[in-house]
């Protein structure tokens, strides 16, 4: 069986509940209730039918999701679905709205019934590099994107690029990467935080204001995600992360942004957990792009499963962009690092790339 997509995937604190998102649901669940017989009692019944537009989702509408999709379960013997990720497993009730995270609890468990309750071993592979895809590379013999796709033996499908600092993105590279011929989405690092000091909130705010007008510059729409470069070398702060996360999390620009770092790095890590204890509403929304891996560089069917080698110390369920091998695929003609990172995605980081 196919795995049903969902609208606004992931549902985050800035995504409407709304009518939609439970009414797609429903059909999906009323659709796979078509192979099963009625169990005992009925089907469970749904409130509000049908739901208007823009009526916002209710814990009652995904509490009796959650009775509803057990139900599928029992028809597939998968067992007892895990409690609901937020307020500590418990449900939510009248006096505890819905949240965002409550809509992707119950998509995740109906598509578990879809996988026969293995989660989908879905992962994207692609790249990232400093140097422009549209170079004339190999002693001016093959463009950079085409050597990479020669020595990977395969076609990323995404490709990170610098915005904001030095080895910017071009419109030429945006416009050659989502050409219909290849339609790679393009993951965007800002790394106007190179050799800056990364102390203050404010510090974390005006980067976050300078990563947002370098998007917008290049075209880029609401709902991509934005992420900061941090080098293993440099030492953030709690508050230059609360600052970054803060801004992006106001923006138009997905969740509270993401942080591209070496998570072995006790650089990052001890800040990292900091941040997320002085703003856990905000910081739950940060993601990461783990660099560090014990990984060789090798073709691209010769990739690992998605496991970080380092995944940090707080927050490591939002690792969603894993840099598994780097420096490859340097180019045999120049005496600097022409080289690509390989990194894998999971459906959620691909989805919030441009």
């Amino acid at each position: 069986m196919a795995i049903t997509p969902w609208t606004d995937e992931p549902a985050t604190s800035k995504t409407p509940k709304l009518a939609l998102h439970v009414t797609e649901l429903r059909t999906a669940v009323e659709a796979a209730r078509t192979a099963y017989s009625p169990p005992s009692g009925g089907w469970t019944p749904w409130t509000n039918v049908p739901l208007t537009t823009n009526t916002p989702a209710l814990a009652a509408h995904v509490s009796e999701m959650r009775t509803a999709i057990q139900q599928l379960w029992n028809e597939k013997s998968l067992g007892t679905i895990p409690a609901w990720s937020k307020r500590g497993g418990a449900a939510p009730t009248a006096s505890t709205p819905a949240y965002a995270a409550d809509v992707n609890d119950v998509r995740l468990w109906f598509n578990l019934f879809e996988s026969d309750g293995q989660d989908p071993p879905v992962v994207y592979w692609g790249v990232d590099s400093a140097e422009r895809v549209t170079t004339v590379a190999i002693d001016g013999t093959m463009l950079w994107y085409n050597w990479v796709v020669q020595e990977a033996q395969q076609v990323p499908v995404f490709w990170g690029r610098y915005i904001g600092g030095n080895f910017s993105l071009t419109s030429d590279e945006i416009a050659f990467l989502h050409h219909p011929s290849r339609q790679c989405k393009i993951l965007l690092v800002y790394n106007g935080t190179n050799q800056q000091p990364l102390n203050t909130f404010a510090q974390g705010l005006a980067h976050a204001n300078a990563a947002i007008d370098a998007a917008q510059t290049l075209g880029a729409p609401p709902g991509v995600l934005i992420w900061v470069d941090i080098e293993e070398a440099q030492t953030p702060s709690s508050e230059f992360l609360q600052g970054w996360s803060q801004r992006m999390f106001t923006s138009t620009y997905a969740a509270a942004g993401g942080i591209y770092a070496a998570t072995r790095s006790a650089n990052f890590n001890p800040p990292n957990c900091d941040a997320h204890s002085a703003m856990p509403q905000v910081m739950e929304w940060s993601y990461i792009f783990s660099a560090g891996t014990d990984k060789s560089c090798g073709l691209a069917v010769d990739q690992p499963p998605f496991a970080p080698t380092y995944p940090p110390t707080c927050n490591a369920k939002n690792v969603i962009v894993w840099q598994y091998g780097f420096e490859c695929y340097q180019d045999p003609y120049v005496t600097f690092n022409r080289t690509a990172d390989e990194c894998l995605a999971t459906p959620i980081g691909f989805s919030l790339m441009w």
